[in-house]
């Protein structure tokens, strides 16, 4: 069942070890990679957009929400 006869023997694998592991821990870090980038862009985008909606707020004195979710709007008679 299990084809090696030791944990070393499983962590050498006949010796390509080092490049087996190596391509995992490659691979490993390319897919991090792939989900950490555009969240990491999102959060920054999201910090802009706050930071340039404080600046409009201050400058005109109208608030409009850009956040995610349900929006309540004012209306007048």
């Amino acid at each position: 069942m299990f084809q090696f006869d030791s944990l070393s023997a499983f962590i050498a694998m006949g010796g390509h070890g080092p490049y087996i592991w190596l391509s995992y821990l490659a691979t490993a870090l390319v897919l991090l990679w792939l989900v950490a980038t555009p969240l990491l862009r999102t959060n920054r985008l999201m910090s802009a957009l706050k930071r340039q909606q404080t600046l409009q707020h201050r400058e005109s004195g109208k608030y409009q929400d850009i956040s995610p979710g349900p929006r309540t709007e004012e209306r007048s008679p």
